[in-house]
């Protein structure tokens, strides 16, 4: 099942704009919406996310919002495989794994098959060895991304109130 994040989605949409200009008159009045908008929801979520794990929110929200940033995001989902991995011999497959949870969290959700063939194992050694750290560590990351989307849209609700 596909993550849907539609509150940032729709800051990641306002991020993509190339000028506020025509947007500066509106700007709050619920006609449209322009970057800063988008920028404001960020700071809302930063300001009132509260979480063990406000750091990785701060990096699955900003590469979610902006592709630039998909390398910090990349580097937070490779030490969470390291933890999932608990000896020194699984941990050599993080990058792999972080490679999986980054496509299965940005841009679809992965098939058993399609893990286990990016890790470079067979279905069932997935399945046994490799799908419990999965789970751990996109549910890590789907986590934060869900409890932030509630936040933006508790911004989304505030700012545009009719």
């Amino acid at each position: 099942m596909t993550q849907d994040y539609q509150n940032l989605e729709l800051a990641r949409k306002l991020m993509c704009q190339k000028s506020t200009s025509d947007y500066s008159k509106s700007h709050g009045t619920g006609e449209k919406l322009d970057m800063q908008d988008a920028s404001g929801c960020l700071v809302y979520i930063n300001s009132h996310y509260h979480d063990d794990n406000k750091a990785l929110m701060k990096c699955a929200v900003s590469s979610y919002v902006c592709d630039e940033q998909k390398a910090r995001l990349y580097e937070s989902v490779r030490q969470l495989a390291m933890q999932g991995y608990q000896s020194k011999s699984m941990a050599k497959y993080a990058d792999k794994m972080a490679k999986a949870v980054m496509c299965d969290t940005l841009q679809k959700t992965l098939t058993d098959r399609e893990c286990a063939t990016i890790l470079g194992v067979s279905k069932g050694g997935y399945s046994r060895f490799h799908a419990p750290v999965f789970d751990f560590v996109s549910g890590e990351v789907n986590g934060v991304l869900s409890i932030a989307d509630d936040v933006a849209g508790e911004y989304w609700r505030k700012t545009f109130r009719s």
